[in-house]
Formats: C-alpha cells, structure tokens, sequence
C-alpha cells in the first residue's frame, strides 16, 4: 500500500512538471498578405504579396492546457507592381515589420492548439515610382489568431491570420502619404521548432 501511494505520487509530480515547462522556440511561415495600396492614376498594378516571415518566441506552460509568451519575428508582406505610360504612375510599393507579439495558447490533448497574439509591429511602407520615392515607418498595433496541430512533440504546424492597423494608402503618392504605413491582412502557413528548457 506504501510503494502504490509512493508510486501514485511519483506519477502526479511528473504529469505536474510536464505542463510547467518552459519553451524557446523557432520557426518560419509563408503565405499572401493584402495591403491598403495606392490607386496610381493611369496604371495597371499586379499583385506580388507573397508573405514570408522567420519568428522567436518564448513560451510558459502555465497548466496542461494553457501556455502564454511572446513572439518576435521579421515579415517581409512583399509588393504591388505599377506599369503605366506615365512616369508618375510606375513603381512598386513594397511593405516590411518587425514584430513584438504577446501570445496565448490553448492546448488540446490530441495536438490541436488554437493561439492569439496581441502587440505592436513596426512597419515599413516604401513607394518608389519614376518620379520620386517615400517611405514611411512606425510602431503600429496588431492581432492575430490561428489553429495548429502538434505533428510531433516539438514540431507544431499552424495556420494564422493577422491584421495590422494601418492606414489607407489609396489615394498616396511620392509627395504625399499618410503619416502611418499600410494597413495590412495576412493569411500565412508554417511551423514553430520547440526547445524545452
């Protein structure tokens, strides 16, 4: 009766420590993003936003079920392509941030995990056109939320989407803009590596 309360105890600690742990993890994502672009007068733009994005992040498992962090990362939300007989109405406009992101998660016992992040991305909106260029840059707010299944114990593949809160930039030119950059929508794909600690 001693040893099975001893042995009850052992498993308790065990499952116990297994959800307070703590983890760094590493990852990548790809995917589209759509951006409050500029409507040049006289031009036909093309859409190249291809997303890709490299994050860190860190995460304490506060139970079995719930874990909170932050996340850093870098995206890079790609560009829209102008062309146009007109030198004023040619060019790309071409968006970046870095991101600073608090995060929540909750764990499933099959894998399933659903996340939202929470914090402030400092993005960079660039305008080139022939006759001139401007670039804007700040700290702007931002949300996001996805779902991801847990392939292996420290692999979790996931889905997210996240709006930047921005300006629109649809009526922006190289001499004027908003004194914000883009407002921005991005769907991305992609996995997180974890280290224990």
């Amino acid at each position: 009766m001693r040893l099975s309360t001893k042995a009850l105890s052992l498993i308790l600690l065990m499952s116990t420590s297994a959800y307070i742990q703590a983890n760094v993890y590493a990852g990548a994502a790809l995917g589209f993003s759509s951006a409050a672009s500029p409507n040049l007068a006289s031009s036909t733009s093309s859409n190249q936003q291809y997303t890709y994005a490299a994050n860190l992040g860190y995460d304490y498992n506060i139970n079995q079920h719930f874990a909170g962090g932050i996340e850093g990362n870098y995206t890079n939300y790609g560009k829209t392509s102008y062309s146009s007989a007109s030198p004023a109405s040619s060019g790309n406009f071409k968006n970046s941030a870095i991101q600073v992101l608090i995060t929540g998660t909750y764990l499933m016992d099959n894998g399933v995990n659903t996340f939202v992040k929470a914090g402030m991305v400092h993005e960079q909106s660039n305008l080139n056109l022939a006759t001139g260029s401007t670039s804007i840059s700040n700290w702007i707010p931002a949300l996001a939320g996805g779902i991801g299944y847990r392939v292996l114990k420290n692999l979790n593949l996931y889905i997210q989407y996240q709006h930047n809160f921005g300006k629109n930039w649809a009526n922006a030119t190289a001499s004027s803009t908003p004194n914000e950059p883009a407002s921005m929508d991005s769907l991305t794909a992609g996995f997180n590596y974890l280290f224990p600690m």
